[in-house]
């Protein structure tokens, strides 16, 4: 977790805020990256959700809310960065992919992180995202241990800071792909040992339309119940 700084004179007001958009140039840019959990100076955690490089002040999305000072300030810059973040909240979503990560980013606030992998491929085993893991992935989806660290890297920021959250809601489809996901993604909880509530709602791949919900669920009970056969 990191920690973010602030103008002293700006704090009251942020203090009030459940999302931030923040400018960042000199040595606090590219400091702060995606997903990344920063701790502001009054205590509050925050979610990174987005990060865009503009290299002129006049390009900034909100550059009209500016006050003259601080247009003045960036117009120093030829590259800042403008980021944005949302409040931490103690529940998390974890859903079957970008698409429907996408759709629920739309109609919530809770951080929602795709399980962007593909486990009915392979057959792969706990311990899960090992360094030897993860070596065995690329090799079976064929890609390098950088892009597939792009795709994972909401997952990998979900594990650090599992603690932090309370409850943790799944979004899987009934297909074999999903199917396979989700055991994978029980078999993470299990192994980093989660304490909080696990929720999962059964969702139609296409529609996004939750078709069964079950609470507080038993990993093992329903790790049984998704009768998985290893090959």
């Amino acid at each position: 977790m990191k920690p973010i700084s602030f103008p002293k004179e700006e704090i009251p007001k942020l203090m009030k805020r459940t999302t931030i958009v923040t400018t960042r140039v000199d040595q606090e840019f590219n400091k702060y990256f995606l997903n990344d959990v920063l701790t502001t100076p009054w205590g509050d955690e925050f979610v990174v959700t987005s990060v865009q490089v503009i290299h002129s002040v006049k390009k900034h999305p909100n550059y009209t809310s500016l006050t003259q000072k601080q247009i003045q300030l960036l117009s120093k810059y030829n590259k800042m960065e403008v980021i944005r973040m949302k409040k931490v909240k103690k529940e998390v979503y974890i859903t079957c992919g970008d698409y429907c990560n996408q759709y629920l980013s739309t109609i919530t606030d809770i951080p929602c992180i795709p399980f962007n992998e593909a486990f009915i491929k392979g057959n792969p085993q706990p311990p899960l995202f090992t360094p030897k893991f993860i070596e065995e992935r690329c090799k079976i989806l064929e890609t390098t241990p950088k892009e597939y660290a792009q795709k994972m890297v909401g997952l990998f920021s979900f594990m650090e800071h599992a603690d932090k959250f309370q409850s943790i809601t799944l979004f899987f489809g009934q297909d074999d792909f999903c199917k396979y996901n989700l055991r994978g993604m029980l078999w993470l909880l299990q192994q980093i040992k989660f304490k909080g509530t696990i929720n999962l709602n059964i969702i139609n791949e296409k529609s996004y339309e939750i078709l069964k919900s079950y609470s507080d669920i038993c990993i093992n009970q329903y790790l049984k119940k998704l009768e998985i056969e290893n090959p």
